[in-house]
């Protein structure tokens, strides 16, 4: 579980920032639930290809694929909750911190969906595409 915390926080926390960035970017010339969608879909689709072979070293199925965006779908809506609760208004740059919250879901639902074992081997995990 180390190493793949320790990929989740690199493939993760480069996707923290750049949806963070774009989030705070946008944020300044539309509302801040807007700038949240448009940085989560870019978002969304890194993950659904990426986590999957480079955080949990497994070849992902379509279904895990579908599963995991569908899991980042429920993400969406508490970050949204969350933005929504923190009263943020257009032009906050402290919109971009929703990803703290949601972050830590993503790993979580990674784990859960790409049924990670801890106790088997890479090889011995899903690895059929």
């Amino acid at each position: 579980m180390r190493g793949q915390l320790i990929r989740f926080a690199l493939l993760g926390g480069l996707n923290t920032a750049v949806t963070g960035a774009l989030i705070a970017l946008l944020a300044q010339v539309m509302h801040p639930q807007l700038a949240y969608t448009v940085a989560f879909l870019v978002g969304l689709s890194a993950n659904a290809l990426l986590t999957g072979p480079l955080v949990f070293g497994v070849s992902s199925t379509r279904a895990q694929r579908l599963t995991y965006t569908a899991w980042y779908l429920g993400t969406y809506l508490v970050g949204l909750l969350v933005l929504e609760v923190s009263g943020a208004e257009r032009g906050s740059a402290l919109s971009g911190l929703v990803v703290l919250v949601t972050a830590p879901l993503g790993f979580l639902g990674g784990r859960f969906v790409f049924d990670v074992r801890h106790d088997a081997p890479r090889a011995e995990r899903n690895t059929t595409p």
